[in-house]
């Protein structure tokens, strides 16, 4: 009945929401789902962009009548009818999650919980609550949403969702809850969202839809002593004293980031040069005729007032034109903020209005859900302008963004930031190495310096009274010309403080600096000047004087302020970039999953902050601009000059000497900002690729430069992506964008930059609500390496036989041609080259580093080469354990349920006759367990189980996976970041699979491939390991096949082999070689003599072949190969079957050696082994004790 209703939903809708709900249907066994998932669902939201024409289709996901609170699709469709990209956030397997049914009534304690939950005094435990519907019946909105409150205020919103809830094994329930809605104004503004179970009352969880920017302590990488902020320019800000003109704005106007870039200017009617559709009728107007309906600092994108009191009315002042002149003084001197709260004002009306006309242009338009009062019949909810509250009360050190869904107004609010400092200080400015802050003390006679932000700045000059000890300045000072309008630098002794500073005073000095002459902290210089003293003295510590005398003995001109600390405010009104920021924060809640569902950057993964970052950036950025420059966000309201590093980790720029974070970071802390500021990090670096390609258009608005093209990007990719993304969603949503926008032109660009940071083609986000369990990888798709390099290796060797690296080199470019191409390898230690070996030419040799000879390249052509190196004998691994099967299951248990593991015989082995092998139950969920009896404590460097193994198992739905076990612990299953070889490459979105939500093997391997697990993780603890198949008991295959299980303590050959062109492309490819110290392939308990011969141009035969410890033997080697003198001699090795070397003694081929045997030899089997240069031979060997 339900899927009937599906159906009938999307008859009804329009042609491209129907394909989109098609496409979940036609899809839905690749994407995990089944018939029943995609049962109820809701498109909740759908618009088409006018600028690409792609629509936008935003789905809720539903059971019997309840929306699912982690249920969504973003489905995007281009204009001629195909899927351009699916954000796929659909849950899987709904029927045997849900848990409870949902109660029949709402209750007090449901609401009692929630104000516990936030801290809030519940009203009265013995009130009545009322319940009334909610008006808004249609699919917009829930459908079972409905309001409570107490007596006639019934405010509070709930909403009855079917809620996510983990349990172990990354599995998870879905309970019914209601996510209950509380605002609070004071003493800071949030409006929680919090979850509670609608059956037992506990909290699910909380999220605050306010986004609060306050720097977390982590940001603290600029140093205070940094923090100086040269407001001697502001005195420029004053009104112009003319008659200003109608619409005028005094503000700090884009691209300016704040009052440390530049002063402020006139605007007049800013919306006539922007975009005409964006404000058709101006910035005042609200009704959509001539005449605007406001003079103050209101209009149709936002309304600007004062909120000091921090309460959130809407009662707040807002300075009255009218004349529409909005020139007001500013005073960068005034004793409080509010003096200068109508420029404040009209900056931050100014800058609201800007940002709405900029976005609409790249597509924050109505139908997107944009922030206007009247839509003017455009589609989307009106009502819903920004109040953009100045100098909040409620926002110390602090802004945020409230974003409700569309049709509901968001709010701005703005803080004051302040820094409580103390004391006197000096801030060297030059030279560099010198820079910093230092305490200094003042001293007790003439003026004192001036107070922050203002401060005396000069150069120094060390003072000459023409004395034996003339930097003591005790007599008249014969250096006046020097002194004159510097800073004079005296030493103390032999004389009074206040006789060296009237002395320098008298030179024309504007301050003195004294130099303490003894170790420790300064004083303050003495002295009864009885007001003779009309400049400034200090002292400063004896070390950092000493340090600045070198300078100047070596030519160094020292620069510096001086200043009084005080606690100084700086108003983020007037920091432009932060007021971007936070609007970015109701555009990008607004584009994710559409404007009627805000709650979709609620993830742990969630780049929130980093978008708004970026767009803080991009809006603040001209022609002058490089991306090399370290840019810092907050440096104004911070109280940081212009050179400061912002409020972030690291300042923002494309050097990643100045900058240097990856994907891997968000694994350091989950904190949102410094999750978002490795996403700014990337989407900066895609700015300026960009630019460097299209160059960077002064025009914001309709332009066609770089910088424009990665605004449009970043914008259309909040629309593509799924609700509540990770990292990877977000580059493939800018990739999708740039297929809509561009044809595709940028894709390999896009790579790069992302590739650049860590989220190449192989990074994996896993879940987007985890920030620890993404892999990053810095690699290109193969359609973007222009010059490609694939490389080939053997997976192992016998150690001392040679290595056969098979390289080829590509041109994937259809037009250029690639010149003077050089390929370079670097030998691993323990590897030779072997001369004449190369089938392109000898390398030249310079110690372990190979250097092929250059090639030219065609457009699209290749270049293949092989070359061979020598191993040595001594490098080789230890056998810790192996199992080919050949002798059953005996090593191992099985503790299926459902499916079972075997020891199979058939020719389905990778080597041998035997294998194990697993299948799925058709009959319902199981698993095939197959775990190692006996734990085995490791040791060595480098611990790595490997095995071969052939899987074909349902793609997302059956899966296999390897789990260890250390020292008793629970089973754990193996990291993605712990494979060397052939890792997971799909998580399991199948809720009947055992395996739902964990990394596996699944899909078709295509025959055997070797895994190998790095298992250093585990060094010194004793392990054990599994194989677990998980089955849904449904869809096939499920099949697992397992042969040649090891684990060894590895010796490893890396390889890497690099090439370059002249035109400065260039590409690597990676490999490695495992050294075994015995044949491998062959089953290691036949005891047949010449079973493990590797080459049959080398025999030997060892005489005889059962033996005792210390016998003397004779041991026949014969080889068909012609050989020189040279390469007659050999070695003799002996092993035990787990790798350990015993004995090594040279041996001459082709001739019978004596030799004797040790008498430390162990009894059991032992591999005798004899090595050429090129051949390797080796047979079983009994030794027993007598």
């Amino acid at each position: 009945m339900c899927a009937n209703n599906a159906l009938i939903a999307q008859k009804t809708t329009p042609t491209n929401q129907k394909t989109a709900l098609e496409y979940l249907q036609n899809n839905r066994i690749k994407l995990g789902l089944d018939a029943a998932d995609i049962a109820e669902l809701h498109v909740v939201n759908a618009y088409t962009n006018r600028h690409n024409g792609v629509t936008q289709v935003y789905i809720r996901q539903g059971w019997h009548g309840y929306w699912l609170n982690d249920g969504h699709a973003t489905i995007s469709v281009l204009p001629d009818g195909k899927v351009l990209h699916v954000g796929n956030k659909l849950a899987s397997q709904i029927a045997n999650r849900v848990t409870n049914n949902f109660p029949d009534t709402f209750l007090p304690a449901h609401l009692q919980a929630a104000f516990k939950a936030v801290k809030l005094n519940y009203p009265d435990e013995n009130a009545e609550i009322r319940i009334q519907a909610n008006s808004n019946n249609n699919k917009t909105t829930n459908p079972k949403a409905f309001f409570v409150g107490f007596q006639q205020n019934l405010n509070i919103l709930v909403e009855p969702v079917w809620a996510s809830v983990p349990t172990l094994g990354n599995n998870s329930l879905l309970r019914p809850a209601f996510i209950i809605h509380l605002t609070q104004q004071q003493p800071q503004y949030h409006v929680w969202q919090i979850v509670v179970d609608a059956v037992d009352f506990n909290i699910l969880s909380l999220h605050d839809a306010v986004n609060h920017c306050k720097v977390g302590s982590y940001c603290a990488l600029t140093p205070l002593a940094k923090a100086t902020t040269q407001q001697h320019a502001c005195t420029e800000f004053e009104a112009a004293e003319q008659q200003g003109q109608k619409y005028d704005y005094n503000v700090w106007p884009y691209p300016l980031e704040s009052p440390l870039h530049g002063p402020r200017a006139i605007k007049n009617s800013p919306w006539i040069e922007g975009n005409a559709d964006a404000s058709p009728y101006g910035w005042h107007d609200v009704n959509g005729d001539t005449d605007p309906e406001y003079d103050i600092t209101r209009g149709n994108n936002v309304w600007a007032q004062d909120d000091e009191d921090g309460n959130n009315d809407d009662k707040g002042y807002s300075p009255k034109a009218s004349d529409f002149v909005f020139d007001y003084a500013y005073n960068p001197e005034a004793k409080v903020p509010i003096d200068n709260i109508d420029a404040a004002l009209t900056n931050l009306f100014y800058w609201n209005n800007l940002i709405h006309d900029i976005a609409y242009h790249y597509g924050f338009t109505e139908e997107a859900g944009n922030f206007q009062q009247n839509n003017y019949d455009k589609g989307g909810e009106g009502n819903d302008f920004v109040f953009a509250d100045a100098m909040d009360g409620s926002t110390p050190y602090n802004a945020n963004f409230y974003t409700p869904k569309d049709g509901e107004a968001p709010r701005m609010n703005m803080g004051l930031w302040y820094k409580d400092e103390s004391g006197t200080v000096m801030r060297i400015n030059t030279p560099k190495i010198l820079e910093g802050k230092h305490n200094i003390a003042p001293a007790v006679y003439g003026p004192p310096l001036p107070i922050t932000p203002k401060f005396l700045s000069g150069k120094l000059v060390l003072v000459d009274d023409g004395s034996a000890t003339p930097t003591l300045g005790c007599a008249t000072l014969i250096n006046p010309d020097a002194i004159k309008d510097n800073i004079a630098l005296i030493d103390m002794g032999n004389c009074e403080a206040l006789d060296k500073s009237l002395n320098a005073q008298k030179a024309g000095a504007i301050a003195v600096l004294l130099c303490n002459d003894v170790e420790g902290d300064p004083v303050s210089p003495f002295g009864d000047d009885f007001g003779q003293a009309k400049i400034p003295t200090a002292m400063m510590a004896k070390t950092i004087c000493d340090s600045i005398k070198l300078m100047m003995v070596a030519g160094e001109t020292v620069s510096v302020d001086l200043k009084e600390l005080t606690t100084i405010t700086f108003d983020s009104d007037l920091d432009n970039g932060i007021i971007a920021h936070e609007y970015m924060h109701g555009i990008s809640n607004r584009l994710t999953g559409g404007p009627l569902q805000v709650d979709c950057l609620n993830s742990g993964e969630q780049m929130g902050e980093g978008w708004s970052d970026f767009w803080g950036l991009a809006l603040t950025t001209n022609s002058k601009n490089n991306g090399k420059q370290a840019r810092g966000i907050g440096n104004f309201s911070d109280g940081q000059s212009l050179a400061g590093g912002g409020i972030r980790t690291y300042p923002y720029s494309t050097d990643m000497n100045i900058n240097p974070i990856t994907y891997d970071r968000i694994k350091e802390s989950p904190e949102v900002h410094f999750v978002g500021e490795v996403w700014t990090a990337m989407l900066w670096d895609l700015y300026w690729a960009l630019v460097d390609v299209y160059g960077f258009d002064e025009d914001i608005y309709q332009g066609k430069g770089g910088n424009n093209i990665a605004i449009q990007l970043v914008i259309d990719g909040l629309k593509l992506q799924p609700c509540k993304p990770g990292f990877v969603d977000g580059r493939d949503a800018i990739l999708a964008a740039d297929q809509a926008n561009n044809n595709g032109a940028n894709q390999c660009l896009i790579w790069q930059v992302f590739a650049r940071r860590g989220l190449g083609f192989s990074a994996n986000q896993g879940s987007s609500d985890n920030t620890t369990d993404g892999i990053q990888a810095f690699d290109l798709p193969p359609i973007c390496q222009t010059l490609q390099i694939t490389l080939q290796a053997p997976h192992t060797i016998t150690a001392g036989t040679d290595i056969t690296y098979q390289f080829t080199i590509t041109n994937n470019s259809s037009t250029q041609t690639l010149n003077q191409v050089v390929a370079t390898h670097n030998l691993a230690n323990g590897l030779t080259y072997k001369a004449g070996s190369s089938t392109c030419g000898d390398p030249s040799v310079d110690g372990q580093n190979l250097i092929f000879p250059e090639q030219t390249l065609a457009p699209g052509a290749s270049a293949n080469c092989s070359f061979e190196v020598n191993s040595a004998p001594g490098n080789t691994s230890q056998i810790w354990f192996t199992d080919g099967a050949e002798n059953g299951i005996g090593n191992f248990t099985n503790e299926s349920t459902g499916g079972a593991w075997q020891a199979t015989t058939g020719p389905d082995a990778h080597s041998g006759n035997n294998y194990f092998s697993a299948n799925g139950s058709t009959e319902s969920p199981t698993e095939a367990i197959l775990t190692l009896n006996q734990p085995i404590t490791l040791s060595g460097v480098l611990p790595v189980l490997r095995f071969w193994h052939w899987y074909n198992l349902a793609s997302y739905v059956n899966g296999g996976i390897v789990e260890i076990s250390a020292d008793g612990s629970p089973w754990m299953n193996v990291s993605n970041n712990s494979f060397l070889r052939n890792a997971y490459q799909q998580v399991i979105t199948n809720a009947n699979s055992p395996l739902v939500g964990q990394l596996a093997f699944s899909g078709n391997s295509e025959g055997y491939i070797l895994t190998e697990i790095d298992l250093s993780d585990y060094a010194g603890k004793t392990i054990q390991w599994r194989f677990r198949l998980g089955s849904d008991g449904e869809t096939m295959p499920a099949n697992w096949l397992i042969d040649d299980i090891e684990l060894i303590d590895a010796y490893i050959y890396p390889a890497e082999i690099c090439a370059n062109s002249s035109e400065n492309f260039s590409g690597c490819a990676q490999e490695h070689t495992v050294a075994h110290p015995f044949a491998v392939g062959i089953d290691n308990t036949n005891n047949s003599n010449n079973a493990l011969n590797e080459n049959e141009s080398l025999k030997i035969q060892v005489k005889p072949n059962l033996v005792t410890k210390g016998q003397q033997i004779i041991i026949q080697t014969t080889s068909t190969q012609q050989i020189n003198s040279q390469s007659q001699a050999a070695m003799l090795r002996i092993f035990d079957t787990m790798g350990k070397l015993y004995c090594e003694k040279p041996v001459i081929i082709n001739q019978s050696n004596v030799i004797q045997l040790p008498s430390a030899l162990p009894a059991g089997c032992l591999i005798f082994q004899v090595i050429t240069s090129s051949q390797v031979a080796q047979q079983l060997v009994i030794v027993v004790n007598n």
